[in-house]
This record gives C-alpha cells, sequence and structure tokens, in this order.
C-alpha cells in the first residue's frame, strides 16, 4: 500500500478573480469575442463536451451514475441550439423575417424546423429515403426527450420549483452507449442539414450582392 497522501484539497483564496490578470501567452487562454451572436461556437462546444463527457466514462468503466446528468443535459442542449440555427438561417432563404423561438421546449422547436428541412434541407426534388428515415426516427427521438425532459430542467436539477422529484418519468437504468449513439447521430443529421441550408443561405445572399453590384445607379430612387 502507498504511503503516499492525496493532494490536500484547495479551498478559495482571498484575491481570487475568474477573468482577470489572464496571461496572454497562456495555451489555456479561450477566445470567446468570435462567437459572440453566433451559435457554431456554442453547438459544437456542447456537442464535444458531451462526446467527452462519455469517453471519460467508456474509458474508465466508472462514473456512469452521476454523469449520465451532465451528458444527458450537454446533449440537449446542443440539440437544441441546432435546431434554433437551422429555424434562424432557413429564414434567410425563406425570406420570413420570423425569429427561432425564445425558449427550450422540443416540442415546438423541432417541428418548426421539421417543416424547414422537409423544403430547403434537402436535394431539390425532395427528400431522399434516407433523409425521411433519419426524420422520422429524430421524431421519435424527440418524443421521447420531451416525455422525460420537457422543460430542459429534468436532467439538471434533482427537484422541481414547486417540490417534488425530476425525472419522474425517466426509466430506472438508461444506457449510456445507446443513449449517447442516438444522440449522437441525430446532431450529425442536423449538422448536415444546416450545411445544406447554410450554403442555400450564401448563394442567396451571394446573388443579391451582385445583383446590387450590378445595379445602374441611374435606376435607384
Amino acid at each position: 500500500m502507498s504511503d503516499q497522501l492525496p493532494p490536500p484539497m484547495e479551498w478559495p483564496k482571498r484575491g481570487d478573480s475568474l477573468f482577470s490578470g489572464t496571461d496572454r501567452e497562456d495555451w489555456l487562454n479561450a477566445c470567446v469575442g468570435w462567437a459572440r451572436g453566433k451559435p457554431h461556437g456554442y453547438v459544437e462546444g456542447y456537442r464535444r463536451a458531451a462526446m467527452l463527457v462519455f469517453k471519460e466514462v467508456e474509458t474508465k468503466r466508472a462514473g456512469m451514475d452521476s454523469l449520465v446528468y451532465p451528458l444527458s443535459s450537454l446533449w440537449r442542449h446542443a440539440i437544441e441550439l441546432q435546431l434554433k440555427r437551422i429555424i434562424r438561417d432557413s429564414a434567410v432563404v425563406l425570406e420570413d423575417a420570423t425569429s427561432y423561438p425564445k425558449h427550450h421546449l422540443l416540442e415546438e422547436l423541432w417541428p418548426a424546423a421539421r417543416a424547414r428541412i422537409t423544403k430547403h434541407g434537402c436535394a431539390e426534388d425532395g427528400p431522399s429515403e434516407e433523409t425521411i428515415e433519419a426524420i422520422e426516427a429524430v421524431d421519435g427521438v424527440v418524443a421521447e426527450l420531451v416525455k422525460i425532459d420537457s422543460s430542459a430542467t429534468e436532467f439538471r436539477y434533482f427537484e422541481h420549483k414547486k417540490g417534488g422529484a425530476t425525472l419522474q418519468d425517466a426509466p430506472e437504468l438508461i444506457n449510456l452507449r445507446q443513449m449517447n449513439g442516438v444522440l449522437y447521430r441525430v446532431s450529425n443529421f442536423l449538422d448536415c442539414v444546416q450545411s445544406t441550408i447554410a450554403q442555400e443561405r450564401d448563394s442567396k445572399n451571394e446573388a443579391m450582392a451582385l445583383d446590387y453590384a450590378n445595379q445602374d445607379p441611374d435606376d435607384e430612387p
């Protein structure tokens, strides 16, 4: 048995600061300015964090009973952000001034994104069989998430605001490999849809810019 003692548990120290005194040469500096008002960094961050949490459990074969909560929350939030991004970016293509809903309800976000996916997130001749299968799969996954965690609070808190334990509708056992794999595939599908919509959006913006550049000055009011 080793006689080495574990390192002492550190407590807060007088003068501790979260954001001041940053060493600009430290490789652990995170740049947040580039992501202000842009969803990509947030989506990618939550996706990667979820994958890292699962990798930790899978590698060490431990921690699943506690890490199920952040893992579920990270994936749910990543997918929520992806749906909002699809709704937002497709609005440019549709010339629709309607913004994405400012709430966490997947039962409303997914139908709004779904309608846009079938119109602008697929090939010109309509969705392929593979896309139809993916959409129907997401229908089922979202229904499962809504049943257990409609408000995005069930995996984040142990008790409701008005009292009572959370996750009352969750199964007693959740297989993290299965859940992680399914949500990973859903996120991949939404990412591909987003790329298609972004390409159409960019093409539309480029065409508008070209039309403006070629506009005859005499035609201006």
